[in-house]
């Protein structure tokens, strides 16, 4: 049976040195991944269906943390 590969989420976009942040929010936040794509869906001028763009969204932000875990 093939395991699938988790996805790198890169940690949280905007980390806080607040130690209760969690407990007082419930949430970390938004990933460096979920910020990733929607700068890059942003950027978009090309008229394709929602679901696709979201799908080339997700793959250049998975392309940007690869770039960004290659260069440390």
């Amino acid at each position: 049976m093939n395991t699938p590969t988790p996805i790198n989420y890169g940690g949280p976009a905007f980390p806080t040195s607040d130690p209760n942040y969690d407990k007082n929010w419930g949430t970390t936040g938004l990933s460096m991944r979920d910020w990733f794509a929607g700068q890059a869906l942003s950027q978009r001028e090309i008229q394709l269906p929602i679901d696709q763009q979201a799908k080339e969204a997700y793959a250049l932000a998975d392309a940007m943390l690869a770039a960004r875990e290659a260069k440390q």
